[in-house]
């Protein structure tokens, strides 16, 4: 207990204390971390929902790690899952399938039963991030019911960088050059086994290469817009709870190739086309008192398709979207331990359509902003075997429809509302992948149906003055079918439907900014989730209280320095559902310093789990401890 209030009160004094010295010094110019409310614009790429953050990585303190490293400091999102490079994400109980991912407009759609990860993308290729909190399924469809994240990959600065830890010995270098009309980025990083502080080697090594190149023309008054995206991992390891004395798993190879088109008049219209080809391996070895007992080699392979449209009439968007998935191939081989394949099996043999034609309207009446959607769905998903009785199908359609609004009360005080009608489609994994999986043998339900939910959102900001705002938000999702994963008798694990869940929560948000050189985002975020039993769910979040700040003390012997510093305390877990782990608190605390050196050259250290402490990164049964403390030292070459 002693402990614990130690954590709290070391969390409170550090908010208090740093804006304290902060008002000692001359406010000058820095880059900060940027996170703010977005509000709905007229122009054609805009979305319904009014509860949006915008993130910046160029300027957020962040691990070279995963995506869940750049969305952990917002309010409401939190780590999920296993950790490693696949670590994914949760946002506001909502997490796998039921967070909606884009990259340059092209949706994301893998076979991982832990969600649809953008590991294949180093952060250090992200431009940006937009986060929208809560059901958008009006917009993106089946997928979206708890929130989308999309990601910008094209490069901003012209520049080369380095970093090295030497716990791990990780390095990366990245090369960049942003033009008025091509751009390109590359990175290549590696890292060996890390550890904990309490000394367990984790394994979560990687060897990874990645490329992005944007092109960007004019052709009869038509914007045109073209990317490639690349990347090839190897070797990298998935860090788990199970004892490496017990199972070993990791993906050999991890490959991504995707392509996009757009055509657009920004006044009028958009034309987007889009594939995404990937193919990744798994390996898991499981032993018996460290002796081999059988290993299991697992390969997956899929191509995505697809095609958006767009056409504005005045404030109203009309626009229709094609989604396709050709080639799914799930093939599953176990191996002795001289390499002999003992048994091969097709695993899952599929493909998906999802065809929808939706509409946004946007009215403006006084301080009153109103926006409404609609889309229908029409989703089909098939497994085809080998003969043709063996072939299943599964197909429905959903009406989806949102309505969001703002109201200015008065000049320093804005209310946002936002009720929404949204679904998510079971998956080809949870319908009809029957193998084996590092958590081990994982059961498809063909009869799955379809989840739909309701969700309700209301935000109230204040603005004090120049310098503070306060925002209080307040959410309730009611989900009917809910698809959870459950331990069956046989001790493997499939899915079934749950009657209807309940997730309701709070969030609070304190932003501090003094022009360019001070900010600081101090939130709090509550959250329950029940079943119609009453019992607890998985993916609800821990209570915590997260602080961000950004900082360029304008005092002599110190001008060029930038400090940026994420504190957060996370309270105590002991409810949790039946695939997680009962959690105590835990302080994390991370820090970086960035001196400009020269005009366009500046070096960056950061020093990551500075307390040092043993954590573990999500509720979930299988989640892994941390790394230690990490030092890490950065050099950046900003050239035209």
């Amino acid at each position: 207990m002693k402990a614990n209030k130690f954590n709290l009160c070391f969390f409170l004094i550090a908010i208090w204390l740093i804006p304290k010295l902060h008002a000692e010094s001359n406010v000058t110019s820095i880059d900060r971390l940027e996170v703010r409310h977005v509000q709905s614009s007229s122009d054609i790429h805009s979305v319904l929902t009014q509860d949006n953050v915008q993130i910046s990585p160029d300027i957020t303190l962040t691990k070279q790690g995963s995506l869940s490293d750049l969305l952990g400091q917002v309010a409401g999102v939190e780590a999920n899952g296993q950790g490693g490079l696949f670590q994914s994400f949760n946002v506001r109980g909502f997490s796998r399938w039921r967070i909606k991912t884009e990259l340059d407009g092209i949706p994301i759609l893998t076979d991982r039963r832990a969600g649809n990860a953008v590991a294949f993308l180093p952060p250090a290729l992200i431009s940006s991030v937009y986060l929208q909190k809560g059901p958008t399924s009006a917009i993106y469809g089946s997928g979206a019911m708890g929130g989308v994240v999309s990601l910008i990959s094209e490069p901003i600065v012209s520049q080369l960088s380095l970093s090295v830890q030497p716990t791990d010995q990780h390095n990366h270098i990245q090369l960049s050059y942003a033009g008025d009309s091509f751009s390109s980025s590359i990175v290549s990083r590696q890292a060996k086994n890390s550890q904990s502080a309490n000394g367990v080697e984790l394994n979560n090594q990687y060897a990874q290469t990645a490329s992005t190149a944007h092109l960007f023309t004019e052709w009869q008054d038509i914007s045109v817009h073209a990317s490639v995206i690349a990347s090839q991992g190897e070797d990298i390891g998935k860090s788990s709870s199970v004892l490496e004395s017990e199972q070993i798993s990791d993906y050999p190879e991890d490959q991504h190739l995707l392509t996009q088109l757009s055509l657009s008049d920004d006044e009028m219209w958009k034309l987007q086309f889009y594939a995404h080809q990937q193919e990744w391996q798994s390996d898991t070895t499981r032993l018996d008192s460290q002796t081999f007992e059988s290993r299991v080699h697992t390969t997956y392979q899929a191509l995505t398709l697809g095609s958006l449209g767009i056409l504005k009439l005045g404030d109203t968007k009309l626009g229709m979207e094609w989604i396709a998935r050709r080639g799914v191939d799930i093939s599953e081989q176990g191996l002795d331990q001289q390499e002999q394949v003992i048994y091969k099996q097709s695993v899952v043999q599929g493909q998906e359509d999802n065809l929808s034609v939706f509409m946004a309207q946007h009215w403006q009446v006084h301080a009153l902003s109103l926006n409404l959607g609609v889309r229908l769905d029409w989703v089909e998903l098939e497994n085809i075997g080998a003969l043709e009785v063996d072939r299943l199908q599964k197909q429905d359609d959903f009406f989806s429809s949102s309505l969001s609004g703002a109201y200015s009360l008065s000049e320093y005080n804005q209310i946002n509302f936002e009720i929404a009608r949204s679904f998510r489609f079971p998956t080809l994994s949870e319908l009809f992948f029957n193998g084996d999986t590092p958590r081990g043998i994982t059961l498809g339900n063909v009869d799955l149906q379809p989840e739909k939910s309701m969700g309700y959102q209301v935000s109230l900001k204040h603005v004090v003055n120049q310098s503070v705002s306060i925002s209080a938000n307040l959410y309730h999702y009611d989900v009917a079918n809910y698809i959870e994963r459950y331990s069956t008798i046989t001790g493997s694990r499939s899915y079934r439907n749950s009657d209807e869940v309940t997730i309701h929560g709070a969030e609070l948000v304190v932003d501090l900014a003094q022009g360019n050189a001070f900010s600081s985002n101090v939130s709090v975020q509550l959250q329950q989730g029940k079943d119609a039993d009453s019992a607890a769910i998985d993916d609800i979040q821990p209570a915590a209280v997260k602080w961000a700040l950004s900082w360029s003390p304008n005092v002599e012997n110190w001008q060029g320095v930038s400090i940026q510093n994420q504190l957060k305390y996370q309270f105590a877990k002991s409810t949790v559902g039946e695939s997680e782990v009962a959690r105590k608190d835990q302080l994390i605390w991370d820090v970086s310093a960035n001196w400009a050196i020269a005009k366009t050259m500046s070096l960056k250290l950061s020093l990551f789990n500075v307390l040092n402490r043993s954590y573990f990164g999500a509720l979930d049964e299988d989640a892994p401890l941390q790394p230690q403390r990490t030092l890490q030292l950065g050099w950046v070459w900003q050239y035209d």
